[in-house]
């Protein structure tokens, strides 16, 4: 599955903000993967945690080939041995583990997580073991598909935002009031920011000189 940006909401996202109205008139609409099977997005989320996209792809194949399905059920199946032994430290290992068991026992219902509002599910994701509060803003957003994430705390969201407004607003007063300017199309905006930062230097120097000098 595909995450991308509605047309209506890219016009309502330059509406909101003339600087980044600019940016996006010449810019594709941003495409990203999106993984809607919210407790494998969780696996994943903690297998990637520190190590190269690369290197996560292959442990989660790893798990794939022998397990077939990631499930609750299929990773309680197996040791802390078992899951260590697909790439990923003891640590991890420990995580993955805890959370399929309380998923397993009912400690949490992930099901029932689509139903509850952004801050709460957050609150709810915050307390399985290895997930902390940007990770559970990815979840919102790549399995989720939430609308109005925008994920401050994270480094790409800030390399963009550097980019498209200066370094001046990469500070926390000025992020608060680019995620309250773009709500409720926070996801979008981000989506947006994250493609600006993923530029490389020459791309992103023609563009900010046709643009903004």
């Amino acid at each position: 599955m595909q995450l991308t940006i509605d047309p209506q909401v890219v016009e309502e996202l330059k509406a909101k903000d003339a600087r980044l109205a600019q940016v996006i008139e010449h810019l594709p609409v941003p495409v990203r993967k999106q993984s809607p099977d919210l407790f494998e997005a969780i696996i994943s989320s903690i297998v990637s945690q520190q190590i190269s996209t690369r290197a996560a792809e292959t442990i989660m194949q790893r798990m794939v080939d022998q397990i077939v399905k990631i499930t609750p059920e299929s990773i309680i199946s197996l040791e802390i041995d078992d899951i260590q032994a697909f790439g990923m430290s003891f640590r991890k290992a420990g995580y993955i583990a805890g959370v399929a068991r309380q998923v397993v026992a009912g400690k949490l219902n992930l099901d029932e997580l689509s139903s509850l509002s952004d801050e709460t599910v957050v609150k709810q994701l915050t307390k399985l073991p290895g997930i902390g509060p940007w990770t559970a803003e990815m979840l919102l957003i790549f399995s989720l598909g939430r609308e109005d994430v925008l994920s401050i705390s994270d480094l790409g969201i800030q390399r963009g935002v550097e980019r498209v407004y200066g370094s001046g607003f990469v500070n926390q007063k000025s992020l608060l009031q680019l995620r309250e300017r773009f709500s409720p199309h926070g996801t979008a905006a981000g989506l947006y920011f994250w493609h600006v930062a993923g530029l490389s230097p020459t791309d992103w120097a023609d563009l900010d000189q046709s643009l903004f000098r």
